[in-house]
């Protein structure tokens, strides 16, 4: 079985520039999502801070800690998928190059 080299090069090129757009997609929604993630953290805090009573946060704080670790979790989890996805795009040009050889 005979491998069209330039076919296969094209699709790697294609794959690449795929790999780029997410990449730089995932990069606008991880803005986005820490600001919202900041800005709702901040209003918790606000609002569990002026309860003098504490109430709200002995019944409550619990719970807000583990969204507060959950937020963590999902933006390490963002990072995570965009170093594979930055590594993937870094090793199909390099093959890519290799190929053209």
């Amino acid at each position: 079985m005979k491998i069209d080299t330039k076919d296969l090069n094209n699709q790697m090129h294609d794959l690449v520039e795929c790999l780029e757009a997410y990449f730089a997609d995932l990069d606008v929604k991880r803005s986005e999502l820490d600001e919202f993630n900041k800005a709702a953290v901040d209003i918790i805090d606000s609002i569990l801070g002026r309860d003098e009573s504490n109430l709200l946060w002995i019944t409550y704080g619990d719970k807000v800690n583990d969204l507060h670790a959950k937020v963590w979790v999902l933006q390490t989890l963002v990072d995570d998928i965009q170093e594979l996805t930055s590594d993937l795009s870094s090793q199909i040009r390099q093959d890519s190059e290799r190929l053209k050889l």
